[in-house]
């Protein structure tokens, strides 16, 4: 049964693909039980982002943790949940969705894996970030706001959109889509490594599976026979369990984050900061270069791995298996 990660490059067994409305069931599901998991991660690694580069001196993890907790409770750590969750909802569905469909209609047409996942990856991953924008730049400007004890202009989701709208205009509610553009750098580069890393792993399962198969006379199996037989025979598709899974989706977010976290502390200054608004994008990269050097451009990096690497790893680890669930109960219902 195939996954929304692992997709097909031959049009000839196109009868495995997944459901792409299974795949957005799948993503946005997922994505929501991991945010409110890992929200509390998520409120420090904004407020750690948007420290202005004059700042001096720049506020650590533990700080902003025992500030927060100090100047508002423990709620403040769930602050920015709900337009966090509605932003992926809508992330994570359209982009489950659309990548699905693209990596079946682009496998048609070119036989390169590689090519497939990558274009796949990055098209559906902008139509996602157009889509959700909105609603992340209302998260940014919840989360930013309590990071320098000032009073609380946000509130609600809703009204943290109309004000925005209404004082700053439509452009305001996609500040920050340029770098978000930039960061699907991030993507191209995790897709394909994730899928690589799985491709690796299932060729050494086959190629144990082989040598406990071999008779006296010594067949010859080797690795890369195995790895060949990968990508050739997709009917016979060996799954990979848990730990296969995790660690697959764990180096590949880990190699990825290295890439693409410089644009999102540049998104997310830009969207917490009406001042650079009409900045451009290597502006405020240029500005906190040179105010705070590359640290800068990676500041709250330690706390992202923190986040990103387990909620990553839990989430398409997770997401493989509802995947296949949602796949064996919609054939049952002869939906899919």
């Amino acid at each position: 049964m195939k996954s929304i990660i692992s997709g097909l490059s031959k049009p000839a067994k196109k009868k495995n693909d997944t459901n792409p409305l299974i795949s957005g069931i799948s993503g946005a599901s997922i994505g929501m039980l991991s945010t409110i998991i890992t929200s509390p991660i998520e409120v420090i690694k904004t407020r750690m982002q948007s420290q202005r580069p004059s700042m001096d001196p720049q506020k650590g993890l533990v700080e902003i943790f025992r500030e927060s907790y100090s100047e508002r409770g423990f709620s403040d750590y769930f602050v920015g949940l709900s337009p966090t969750i509605m932003a992926l909802l809508s992330f994570w569905g359209t982009n489950s969705a659309l990548y699905e469909y693209g990596k079946q209609r682009i496998s048609r047409r070119i036989e390169s894996k590689y090519a497939v996942h990558l274009i796949s990856a990055i098209s559906s991953g902008a139509v996602s970030e157009l889509v959700s924008s909105p609603f992340w730049v209302a998260k940014v400007r919840m989360q930013a706001q309590s990071g320098y004890g000032s009073e609380k202009i946000y509130t609600t989701t809703s009204q943290t959109l109309a004000r925005i709208y209404q004082e700053e205009g439509l452009k305001a509610l996609f500040s920050g889509l340029g770098a978000s553009l930039i960061g699907l750098s991030g993507i191209a580069v995790y897709y394909p490594t994730y899928e690589k890393l799985k491709s690796v792993f299932r060729s050494r399962i086959k190629y144990k599976k082989a040598l406990m198969k071999k008779n006296k006379n010594n067949l010859g199996v080797n690795f890369k026979k195995a790895e060949q037989d990968e990508e050739e025979e997709y009917e016979e598709e060996v799954k990979l369990g848990l730990l296969h899974l995790f660690i697959a989706s764990s180096l590949a977010k880990g190699i990825s984050s290295v890439v693409d976290y410089p644009s999102q502390v540049v998104r997310t200054q830009v969207q917490s900061n009406t001042s650079n608004k009409k900045k451009k994008y290597f502006d405020v990269v240029k500005e906190i270069y040179s105010k705070s050097g590359i640290s800068g451009l990676y500041a709250g990096f330690g706390t992202n791995l923190i986040k990103v690497i387990p909620s990553t790893a839990i989430s398409f680890t997770a997401y493989e298996f509802l995947t296949n669930y949602l796949t064996v109960a919609f054939n049952a219902l002869k939906i899919n």
